[in-house]
């Protein structure tokens, strides 16, 4: 793939190699003066981020927030408005993984509007706070293959007391442009490629397995699932730059199908990050051969699709939760909780954080608080 593709769905994306070159055309096109750039300060010290932020500070207002944490705290966003000191920015840039495009969504939420973002976690009812007026426009390079949340509405944000996760959600919180450039995946160390391929994978078989008519996220979600096996394992252990773009639409397509559901995974591993601050992605890995025997009696054709794309044949739907361990022995990520230092007595409390956590509404199966004790359990 050596050609930019351009489409809209349903935001602006510019994809391919080399397209992050296009940022600083689009800026000039879009009439803005000041840009907050938010990127994680990992990111921040890369060349290819040296080396873009330096052609746009020379050509626009800038400052960088990186000041977050892996899994962002509600306390971090609180603090934007005194750290910009009076900096209005006209945008918000968020450059980097799943953390830098949530916290970019956040603080566009945060400097409009009054009082802790936790205010406006969508659970509470808090979208209905937010005013669209308000919101600070957002762009989005993604330098990671997971989330996908640069085409996402939503933001996953910890509550700095209780680490619990907190949706904040609005439909305007979209990016508006998107710039996908496989080339800034290719320093991506093989366990952190894994970590966030793996992630897109979960999306899209949970977007796939969840319950109700939705046919365009459907296939959308098993055409992400095909890009993954052809492409992830080999992303992980000798990526080259086919590799490398298809995991990056992979992880695009994930985000776009989820808007029809996750499940029992999702809240598995949100439980794992707030309790034990476990990579959402490798909290994700671990626990999706589990959740996905959890739900198998339930999934009908759906379990010998997937496993047939895995390399399963039609009738082997029973082989779907091994074929997952193996998708994840492969990439190199733990297959069970021991490997974390989890054991039975971390179980209630991993239990109850997933039983309240939103993702398992949509989960192919209702799930119940023994039913989450059990998968905990069957996880060690």
């Amino acid at each position: 793939m050596n050609d930019l593709s351009y489409f809209h769905f349903p935001t602006e994306v510019i994809f391919g190699p080399g397209s992050s070159q296009q940022l600083v055309g689009c800026l000039n096109k879009a009439n803005v003066g000041k840009i907050l750039v938010v990127t994680d300060p990992n990111v921040s010290k890369l060349d290819f981020f040296c080396d873009l932020y330096s052609k746009i500070d020379q050509c626009f207002d800038c400052q960088t927030f990186s000041t977050f944490s892996p899994n962002p705290l509600s306390s971090e966003i609180d603090s934007i408005k005194d750290n910009l000191a009076g900096f209005l920015p006209d945008l918000v840039l968020a450059i980097g993984g799943g953390a830098s495009m949530d916290v970019a969504k956040a603080v566009s939420v945060s400097i409009g509007h009054e009082g802790s973002i936790l205010r406006y976690d969508d659970a509470l009812g808090g979208d209905g706070l937010i005013e669209p007026k308000k919101l600070i426009p957002v762009w989005a390079i993604p330098t990671t293959s997971g989330t996908g949340s640069e085409v996402g509405r939503s933001a996953v944000i910890s509550d700095a007391e209780t680490k619990q996760k907190k949706i904040i959600f609005h439909p305007e919180l979209i990016p508006k442009l998107v710039i996908c450039d496989p080339v800034l995946t290719e320093s991506l160390p093989s366990k952190i490629t894994a970590q966030t391929g793996i992630d897109a994978f979960v999306h899209l078989f949970e977007a796939y397995c969840a319950p109700g008519f939705h046919p365009m996220a459907d296939g959308i979600a098993l055409e992400g699932i095909r890009l993954i096996e052809k492409s992830f394992i080999r992303s992980v252990n000798a990526p080259d730059l086919e590799s490398r773009s298809n995991m990056m639409a992979a992880a695009m397509m994930g985000a776009v199908a989820f808007q029809k559901g996750l499940g029992n995974i999702h809240s598995c591993a949100h439980s794992l990050s707030a309790c034990h601050d476990i990579h959402h992605g490798l909290a994700n890995g671990v626990m999706l051969p589990y959740g996905a025997q959890t739900n198998l009696p339930f999934l009908g054709k759906k379990a010998a699709v997937v496993a047939s794309i895995l390399g399963g044949g039609q009738s082997v739907s029973d082989d779907l939760p091994h074929l997952l361990i193996d998708l994840v022995t492969e990439s190199g990520l733990p297959t069970n909780l021991g490997a974390f230092g989890i054991n039975e007595g971390d179980v209630k409390k991993l239990t109850e954080f997933a039983f309240k956590d939103g993702c398992h509404q949509t989960n192919a199966c209702p799930m119940t608080l023994d039913m989450f004790e059990k998968l905990f359990l069957s996880a060690l």
